[in-house]
């Protein structure tokens, strides 16, 4: 049997975390700052297209501060 190489392993294990990594931030920051973003891309290997296709998926996501009331 085939397996995965460990890293292939590791992108894998952080795309199943990715939500719960997106709420961190967004509770960290109030929202998803694109440097943020772009940094853990580089550090997780899961490319940015995904992550904005799951923020722009889900709307408990924001790109943007909300405003005050």
């Amino acid at each position: 049997m085939l397996e995965k190489p460990a890293v292939g392993r590791d992108l894998e294990k952080s795309q199943e975390l990715l939500i719960p990594l997106l709420q961190d931030i967004q509770d960290a920051y109030g929202y998803l700052p694109p440097p943020v973003l772009e940094w853990v891309s580089k550090k997780t290997g899961i490319p940015i297209s995904r992550m904005y296709g799951v923020i722009t998926f889900y709307s408990q996501f924001y790109l943007e501060p909300k405003g005050k009331h």
